[in-house]
């Protein structure tokens, strides 16, 4: 799936009841503000229907593409959750 974030906002239009949420949303392969902002979004348009799931993610060649690389899957992922974090 290359964006569980568009999916979800497909489903959430298409639908009055169902509640949708991401899996895992990899933090260290995209801006924590921008999918941020995306969650709160759908969040906020369906009525609190989405939920918003977010990981380290892996294997570390996936990081590598992305620009992250290990080192943001072994101390980015903290930071990151905590901006992405409702509480």
């Amino acid at each position: 799936m290359s964006s569980a974030v568009t999916l979800a906002a497909l489903l959430l239009g298409r639908t009055r009841r169902l509640r949708v949420g991401t899996a895992v949303s990899v933090l260290p392969t995209v801006h924590p503000v921008a999918l941020g902002e995306q969650a709160a979004l759908l969040h906020l348009t369906s009525g609190g229907r989405f939920t918003l799931g977010v990981g380290r993610g892996g294997p570390w060649v996936d990081l590598e593409v992305f620009g992250a690389g290990l080192e943001a899957y072994e101390e980015g992922f903290p930071p990151r959750s905590t901006c992405c974090s409702a509480g």
